[in-house]
């Protein structure tokens, strides 16, 4: 990230057959969640903004992972976390 900007960081929850999301907008303006099952990819949320999302998680197969693009509208970073485990997901810094 630039001097002053934190690395782009997700924290999420699952339950109740949804799933919370929150990230900081001052380093990434738009997030977009898509779940991922054996290569098959759903997009729950799409160029979101204002730094909280909430969607519906009824009817997806268990088991799978939850992608989170977090972007400034040019530069994008996906984090990865396995379904069910819930907490924080950091990116890696920028080389």
């Amino acid at each position: 990230p630039a001097a002053g900007r934190e690395a782009p960081r997700v924290d999420w929850t699952e339950g109740g057959g949804r799933v919370s999301v929150r990230w900081n907008v001052a380093s990434a303006a738009y997030a977009s969640v898509t779940y991922v099952l054996n290569g098959e990819r759903t997009v729950l949320a799409l160029h979101r903004q204002g730094g909280t999302i909430e969607v519906e998680t009824t009817g997806l197969p268990a088991g799978g992972s939850f992608e989170f693009s977090l972007s400034d509208g040019l530069n994008a970073r996906r984090l990865t976390a396995p379904r069910g485990t819930g907490g924080a997901v950091t990116a890696p810094a920028a080389r």
